[in-house]
């Protein structure tokens, strides 16, 4: 499963917001970011060591489109 938080994070210039984009494997994760055009570059572990993508909000809106659950 893909999960994806609420879009209430800012960029360190605060105008653009994201969110996180996680899923109970990699492998899931990256094939779920490749449906939905998210770039491989996005990738990227959390301070805690989770696995995620960073999503602004036209991409949180594909991803919970295309079977995501907002967490």
């Amino acid at each position: 499963m893909v999960y994806v938080d609420a879009a209430i994070h800012r960029r360190p210039n605060g105008r653009k917001r994201y969110c996180h984009m996680t899923a109970d494997s990699l492998e899931e994760l990256h094939a779920f970011a490749e449906k939905i055009g998210v770039k491989r570059c996005w990738f990227e572990y959390s301070r805690r060591g989770v696995p995620h993508y960073d999503l602004n909000e036209e991409k949180r809106l594909l991803a919970l489109q295309n079977g995501a659950i907002a967490d």
